[in-house]
Formats: structure tokens, C-alpha cells, sequence
């Protein structure tokens, strides 16, 4: 079966190509579906396209752009697609995803595939190949960010164009269930006949493979580590979580150490305010680290912070749910009033119910925070009662990565192997009943 599968160049990926070597950080259901169609699939073809990029960005990723790569770890070549961005920031991006549209419907006519793997990065090529390419795409959004919850209202003209988009004749919509209200977005911005899934990602309690960091190993043994795991932007509250860190009073910032896992803009700017605080005994940085090693440092956590406002059950969040950690999860309602928006609080409850868990509003301060942290730290009869309900709770829930992926690829078979009529919708149901929609 031919596969086109288009991905966003993400961040994790960018140092894998750039070394020609399969090592990526972050995005490991992408990463691991890549991984899958490699091995299994003679005629997968994978494009990565960048959209937005900052001007260092761009200048570092010139030298791939239109490239086709090999890459040690995969057998398959990877095209990085990044067309020149003419115009201002705004307008660039359209004038980059019209070139976009353009090569990958060449593209399309070369290679006759089978059936389109899109993520939500290229809606608005996906949109148009589901519209005028006679080939079945399957969209995949890895969850529901706030910019997709706007798009549903007001007339400006890029709301309707991604309206537009969004109700193209999609052969499926696979979403990540990840506590950002997916189903219900769905139902909104689909076209109500098109399929529509909402999944967990797969979690594995794994041992390490990878070497112990140095960071980690540093880490103290006699202090209650809390741990923030992730892309450190403001969207996943890497800055509050900082902030409650610097704001423990004296007694808990004795019993506390904070560890931070990960990479992103806020970086920098984090490790100067930790800095200037004072605080860097206190608090340590990892910077991103590869997936292998990711389990050390869930390994050395006494607690888990997720302050993720655009839904809490990241992959982090499950791999931390998965080793019984006590949890700390932003609530779309946690609080008073509760409520939730658009079904996110429900998604949540579904997997993990009040009780097995610490929830915090949105709105919570740094002070709140770290009253919450301060208490955890000094009464480890909650941890380990929060621990038992969180067991309680998750039993029978979370499946392995090689089901979730292979549940992933048997979709996309069905699809492109039944892209005829009866045989299609017969397919259709066969994927879907083996873990579709929860």
C-alpha cells in the first residue's frame, strides 16, 4: 500500500535530520507511527513541512528545505518542505502553504498513493487534497490547542478559510484524547458525515534505556522531587510552575526540589529568573532529552505538575499516571463554578475522576500553587493515598504504544485499502470498532 504521510517539521525532529540520525525528542506518537510505516510499509513516503519559523529558524533550517534525506534509523528518506515565505509574517504563512498546496498535489499525481496521512499543522493542504485529490485522507489532530476552539466563531476571513477546511470530506478525523474537549470540537467543526475517533495515546511503564542524565543523577535523595515535563512554553504553564518553585515558603523550599524536563522558548528566560532568585540549588534544567531517557527522569519524581492549559493527559501525564506518581492536573473547571468547556472536563473524568488526583483551576497563582506543593511535601500519607486512587482509577484503561500504533496503522490500512465503495465503509467500521471512539 502506498502511504503519503505529512507531517509539520516539529522541533523534536529537527536535530534527527539534521544529523541524519533517527533520534527524535518529543512528538512520540508521530514518531513512533513513523517508525511503524517504516519498518512495515515499502511505499510510505514522509514530508515534513514548516509553516512558521522564526528568521534564526529559518536560516537554520535553509539548507534542508527541498531536500530529500536519508536518515540513519529509517529506511524511508525524509523530504523537508519549506517554501519561501514571501511577504510579512501574517501573509507569508499563505503564500507558504499556497506553495504547499501546489507541490503536494504534484506530488499526489507522481506517486498515486493510497491514502494521505495529514496532521493538523497541514489542514489547509489536507483540506484540498480531501477535496479535489480523489485520495482518502485521514487527518490527525493531536488534541484540541485554544486557536482550533476560536476558528468556530466570527467572520474574519481566516476563521471562515479554516472553517472551510476543517469541513473538508475527510475519509476519517483521528484525535488525541488528551482532556482538551476533542470529541465535542469535532462534532462542531466536522462535517457530520465523517468518521471521527477519539483516542488515547499509548503509554509504556518502560525501563530506561538511555544514559542516566547528569542532571538527574545530581538529583537530591533526600528532598521530595516535583516535576514539570515538556515543550517549556506559556501555553503549558512552565512559567508558573517556576514561579510556585521561588514562591515555597522557606520551610517547604527545604523539602522541595524542583525538576524541569524539557525545551522551548521560555527556556532561557527561566533558567535567568531561577538565577536571579537565587534559587538554583533548588531547581534543576535538563533541556530536551531523547525519548530513552525520559523514564529515568519520571523514575526520580515524587510528584508530577502538569499545568497544561490546553488539556491535561499529555503523553508526560500518562507515562507519569502509568508509574502511580501523585499528580497535580490543571482543571478546564477545577474550583469553583466547574462546568467545563466543550466536554474537556469530562474527557478528563473519563480516565482520571476527582480523588486521584490534585486538581488546581486555571486561574490558579503561583501562590496557590505552591501551598498545594508546600502540603504535598509535607504530608507523604496524601502522596501515597493519592497514589492508591490514582491505581484504582487508571486499572484496565491504558494500552501499550505498539497496540495504540498498530490500532493507528490498521485504520489507515482499512481506509486506503478500502477506498472503493461498500468494501470502504466495510473497512471503516472493521478499524474503528477496534478502539474508536471513547
Amino acid at each position: 500500500m502506498k502511504i503519503l504521510l505529512i507531517c509539520r517539521f516539529m522541533n523534536g525532529f529537527v536535530e534527527s535530520v539534521r544529523r541524519r540520525s533517527w533520534q527524535p525528542s518529543g512528538a512520540p506518537a508521530i514518531a513512533r507511527l513513523i517508525e511503524h510505516l517504516d519498518r512495515e510499509e515499502d511505499g510510505l513516503t514522509i514530508v515534513l513541512t514548516r509553516s512558521f519559523a522564526s528568521r534564526e529558524e529559518e536560516r537554520a533550517l535553509a539548507g534542508l528545505a527541498g531536500k530529500s534525506i536519508a536518515i540513519a534509523g529509517l529506511r524511508t528518506p525524509v523530504s523537508v518542505m519549506m517554501a519561501p515565505a514571501r511577504g510579512g509574517k501574517r501573509l507569508g504563512y499563505y503564500t507558504r502553504e499556497w506553495a504547499h498546496i501546489r507541490r503536494l498535489r504534484r506530488l499526489v499525481r507522481e506517486l498515486a498513493p493510497d491514502i494521505i496521512y495529514a496532521d493538523r499543522s497541514n489542514i489547509l493542504p489536507a483540506a484540498c487534497l480531501a477535496r479535489y485529490s480523489g485520495v482518502p485522507v485521514l487527518l490527525r489532530l493531536l488534541g484540541v490547542p485554544p486557536d482550533l476552539k476560536t476558528i468556530l466563531h466570527g467572520h474574519h476571513p481566516a476563521r471562515v478559510l479554516f472553517r472551510w477546511a476543517y469541513r473538508a470530506p475527510f475519509a476519517h478525523v483521528l484525535c488525541t484524547s488528551e482532556g482538551s474537549g476533542g470529541a465535542a470540537w469535532m462534532d462542531r467543526a466536522l462535517r457530520p458525515d465523517v468518521p471521527r475517533s477519539l483516542w488515547l495515546n499509548g503509554v509504556d511503564v518502560a525501563r530506561a534505556s538511555g544514559p542516566l542524565p547528569a542532571a538527574i543523577a545530581k538529583l537530591p535523595r533526600d528532598r521530595m522531587i516535583v516535576t514539570l515535563l515538556g515543550r517549556l512554553e506559556a501555553l503549558k504553564g512552565a512559567d508558573l510552575f517556576v514561579e510556585a518553585l521561588l514562591a515555597l515558603p522557606e520551610a517547604a523550599a527545604r523539602r522541595v526540589h524542583g525538576l524541569i524536563v524539557g525545551d522551548g522558548s521560555l527556556l532561557p528566560a527561566l533558567r535567568r529568573r531561577v538565577e536571579a532568585a537565587g534559587a538554583g540549588e533548588r531547581v534543576t534544567f535538563t533541556g530536551a532529552i531523547p525519548h530513552d531517557q525520559v523514564p529515568h527522569a519520571l523514575a526520580a519524581t515524587d510528584v508530577y505538575v502538569s499545568l497544561n492549559r490546553q488539556g491535561a493527559l499529555s503523553n508526560a501525564t500518562l507515562e507519569a499516571a502509568a508509574r502511580k506518581t501523585c499528580l497535580v492536573l490543571m482543571h478546564p473547571s477545577a474550583g469553583e463554578g466547574g462546568g467545563g468547556e466543550g466536554g474537556a472536563e469530562e474527557e478528563l473524568a473519563r480516565l482520571l475522576p476527582r480523588g486521584s488526583h490534585i486538581a488546581v483551576p486555571p486561574n490558579v497563582s503561583a501562590a496557590a500553587l505552591a501551598d498545594r506543593l508546600a502540603r504535598l511535601s509535607a504530608e507523604p500519607q496524601t502522596r501515597e493515598r493519592l497514589r492508591a486512587s490514582l491505581a484504582a482509577a487508571i486499572e484496565g484503561k491504558l494500552i501499550g504504544w505498539q497496540a495504540r500504533i498498530a490500532r493507528e496503522v490498521a485504520l489507515l490500512r482499512a481506509i486506503g485499502e478500502g477506498s472503493n465503495g461498500e468494501a470502504h465503509g466495510l473497512a471503516m467500521a472493521r478499524a474503528v470498532s477496534q478502539g474508536g471512539r471513547s
